[in-house]
Protein backbone atom coordinates (compact mmCIF):
# COMPACT_ATOMS: atom_id res chain seq x y z
CA UNK A 1 0.00 0.00 0.00
CA UNK A 2 2.83 2.65 0.35
CA UNK A 3 3.82 2.48 -3.26
CA UNK A 4 0.12 3.68 -3.95
CA UNK A 5 0.05 6.38 -1.92
CA UNK A 6 3.22 7.52 -3.12
CA UNK A 7 1.54 7.21 -6.45
CA UNK A 8 -1.45 9.37 -5.28
CA UNK A 9 0.89 11.59 -3.49
CA UNK A 10 2.86 12.45 -6.55
CA UNK A 11 1.22 15.90 -7.17
CA UNK A 12 0.90 17.07 -3.37
CA UNK A 13 4.43 16.46 -3.54
CA UNK A 14 4.95 18.08 -6.45
CA UNK A 15 3.70 21.21 -5.78
CA UNK A 16 5.54 21.11 -2.31
CA UNK A 17 8.83 21.00 -4.26
CA UNK A 18 7.62 24.32 -5.54
CA UNK A 19 8.99 22.80 -9.00
CA UNK A 20 8.10 25.00 -11.77
CA UNK A 21 4.42 23.98 -13.77
CA UNK A 22 5.91 24.61 -17.17
CA UNK A 23 4.51 22.08 -20.02
CA UNK A 24 4.32 22.79 -23.59
CA UNK A 25 3.84 20.62 -26.34
CA UNK A 26 7.25 19.40 -27.07
CA UNK A 27 7.52 18.09 -23.25
CA UNK A 28 4.47 16.27 -23.64
CA UNK A 29 5.81 14.68 -26.91
CA UNK A 30 9.30 14.17 -25.32
CA UNK A 31 7.34 11.79 -22.48
CA UNK A 32 5.01 10.14 -24.77
CA UNK A 33 8.02 8.85 -27.08
CA UNK A 34 9.83 8.05 -24.14
CA UNK A 35 6.93 5.41 -23.15
CA UNK A 36 7.18 4.45 -26.58
CA UNK A 37 10.51 3.80 -26.46
CA UNK A 38 9.62 0.89 -23.96
CA UNK A 39 6.22 -0.30 -25.07
CA UNK A 40 7.28 -0.17 -28.80
CA UNK A 41 6.27 -4.34 -28.67
CA UNK A 42 2.96 -3.29 -27.51
CA UNK A 43 1.30 -1.12 -30.32
CA UNK A 44 -1.83 -0.64 -31.80
CA UNK A 45 -3.20 0.91 -34.77
CA UNK A 46 -7.28 1.96 -34.80
CA UNK A 47 -9.36 -0.38 -37.31
CA UNK A 48 -12.24 0.73 -39.32
CA UNK A 49 -14.38 -2.29 -37.48
CA UNK A 50 -14.18 0.27 -34.46
CA UNK A 51 -11.30 -2.14 -32.67
CA UNK A 52 -7.85 -1.80 -32.76
CA UNK A 53 -5.36 -4.47 -33.87
CA UNK A 54 -1.56 -5.01 -33.11
CA UNK A 55 1.39 -3.88 -35.58
CA UNK A 56 3.18 -7.11 -34.94
CA UNK A 57 0.08 -10.15 -35.04
CA UNK A 58 -2.81 -8.50 -35.79
CA UNK A 59 -4.86 -9.26 -33.11
CA UNK A 60 -7.91 -7.26 -32.15
CA UNK A 61 -8.04 -5.30 -28.71
CA UNK A 62 -10.19 -2.67 -27.33
CA UNK A 63 -9.89 0.58 -24.87
CA UNK A 64 -11.06 -0.62 -21.46
CA UNK A 65 -14.16 1.42 -20.71
CA UNK A 66 -12.25 2.88 -17.99
CA UNK A 67 -10.09 4.81 -20.10
CA UNK A 68 -10.74 7.95 -20.87
CA UNK A 69 -9.38 7.74 -24.30
CA UNK A 70 -12.84 5.72 -24.73
CA UNK A 71 -15.11 8.33 -24.54
CA UNK A 72 -13.39 10.41 -26.70
CA UNK A 73 -12.56 9.77 -30.52
CA UNK A 74 -10.36 7.18 -30.73
CA UNK A 75 -6.42 8.18 -31.56
CA UNK A 76 -5.25 6.28 -34.73
CA UNK A 77 -2.11 5.03 -33.19
CA UNK A 78 -1.33 3.60 -29.18
CA UNK A 79 0.78 1.58 -27.05
CA UNK A 80 -0.39 0.21 -23.80
CA UNK A 81 0.77 -1.60 -20.71
CA UNK A 82 -0.99 -4.76 -20.29
CA UNK A 83 -3.83 -6.80 -21.81
CA UNK A 84 -7.26 -7.58 -19.37
CA UNK A 85 -9.41 -10.25 -20.38
CA UNK A 86 -12.95 -10.47 -19.94
CA UNK A 87 -15.59 -11.28 -22.48
CA UNK A 88 -13.44 -8.83 -24.29
CA UNK A 89 -9.70 -7.97 -24.34
CA UNK A 90 -8.91 -4.21 -23.41
CA UNK A 91 -5.86 -2.25 -23.40
CA UNK A 92 -4.84 -0.42 -20.29
CA UNK A 93 -2.66 2.21 -19.81
CA UNK A 94 -2.84 3.27 -23.32
CA UNK A 95 -1.11 6.47 -24.45
CA UNK A 96 -1.00 7.70 -28.01
CA UNK A 97 1.56 7.90 -29.91
CA UNK A 98 2.88 8.97 -33.63
CA UNK A 99 3.38 6.49 -35.85
CA UNK A 100 6.95 7.08 -37.11
CA UNK A 101 7.78 6.87 -33.42
CA UNK A 102 7.87 3.11 -34.07
CA UNK A 103 10.18 3.64 -36.97
CA UNK A 104 12.61 5.58 -35.21
CA UNK A 105 12.49 3.43 -31.97
CA UNK A 106 12.45 0.26 -32.88
CA UNK A 107 13.33 -0.47 -36.74
CA UNK A 108 14.63 -3.72 -35.77
CA UNK A 109 11.26 -4.98 -34.09
CA UNK A 110 9.05 -3.93 -36.85
CA UNK A 111 9.62 -3.77 -40.73
CA UNK A 112 7.97 -1.10 -43.12
CA UNK A 113 7.06 -0.93 -46.54
CA UNK A 114 4.73 -2.84 -49.06
CA UNK A 115 4.41 -5.92 -49.43
CA UNK A 116 6.98 -6.53 -52.65
CA UNK A 117 9.55 -4.33 -50.98
CA UNK A 118 9.71 -6.38 -47.88
CA UNK A 119 10.29 -9.64 -50.05
CA UNK A 120 13.03 -7.59 -51.56
CA UNK A 121 14.31 -7.10 -48.34
CA UNK A 122 14.37 -10.41 -47.14
CA UNK A 123 16.00 -11.91 -50.15
CA UNK A 124 18.97 -9.46 -49.78
CA UNK A 125 19.33 -10.10 -46.65
CA UNK A 126 18.91 -14.41 -47.14
CA UNK A 127 22.07 -13.30 -50.06
CA UNK A 128 23.90 -11.21 -47.78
Amino acid sequence: MPRVQDVFNFPRLLNEGNLPKVWDEEDVDALRKCITSGFFANAAKFHYTGTYKTVRDDHTLHIHPTSVLSTENPPQWVVFNEVIQTKKEYMRDITVIKPEWLRELAPHFYQFGTESELAVKRLRSDYS
